[in-house]
């Protein structure tokens, strides 16, 4: 078994694997101090991103305990992890005691190439899976927006279960920059914020964060 050493990860169960340069101070970063690698093919790579996948029990039993995290007073390992690469791309992956993906991480660019050249030199190494349902990701907003998205149709979805017709009103007149009685407001305005994200929801959303911290 071929093992990395000395890498950091960030594991999150996000829908969508965030690049090194979506990570902030607040996620659970871990200094691996090692970890197994795999040479798979390209389609569990794919399959990995865009699916809920499981794998078999052997697959578990190889790496059981193989990764190793840096910590100063006790041995801590993962149980069930290690990193896949197709030679294009390397992530790790966390799975359950039942084989489910748990976490995923991307790497640093710098680790990923190192790794990349790694697999490279790797035979192939076939693993039984299967696919639970695709995942729900949106490829086209950042780790930020997607927040923004979210905060903003929380607020909406607040102000109509409240009734405040006042502000979903407001929304829309900052959204839209005109004013309008329309019974189909709240409907025009989630229709919005989840299929024409751009610039004037990120004002929006400043607008109401800027209140609620005056407040």
């Amino acid at each position: 078994m071929i093992y990395i050493y000395d890498i950091i990860l960030n594991l999150t169960d996000n829908n969508r694997i965030l690049e090194f340069f979506e990570w902030n101070e607040h996620d659970n970063i871990e200094h691996v101090k090692k970890i197994p690698l795999f040479r798979v093919n390209t389609k569990l790579i794919d399959d990995i991103i865009n699916y809920d996948i499981k794998v078999d029990k052997k697959f578990l039993e190889d790496i059981k305990n193989y990764t190793e995290l840096f910590d100063i007073k006790t041995k801590k390992n993962i149980e069930y992890a290690c990193l896949l690469s197709d030679t294009s791309k390397v992530y790790a992956v966390e799975f359950s005691d039942n084989g489910k993906v748990l976490y995923r991480s991307s790497l640093l660019l710098d680790e990923e190439e190192e790794i990349l050249d790694i697999s490279d030199n790797l035979d192939e190494t076939p693993i039984n899976y299967k696919k639970i349902k695709p995942k729900n990701i949106n490829f086209f907003l950042t780790r930020k927006e997607l927040f923004i998205q979210n905060f903003l149709l929380k607020e909406l979805k607040n102000s109509y279960n409240k009734k405040n017709i006042e502000k979903i009103k407001y929304l829309y007149e900052e959204c839209f920059n005109n004013k309008k009685d329309d019974e189909n407001l709240y409907e025009v305005l989630v229709d919005d914020i989840k299929n024409n994200f751009s610039k004037k929801h990120i004002n929006l959303f400043n607008i109401l964060t800027i209140k609620k911290v005056k407040k």
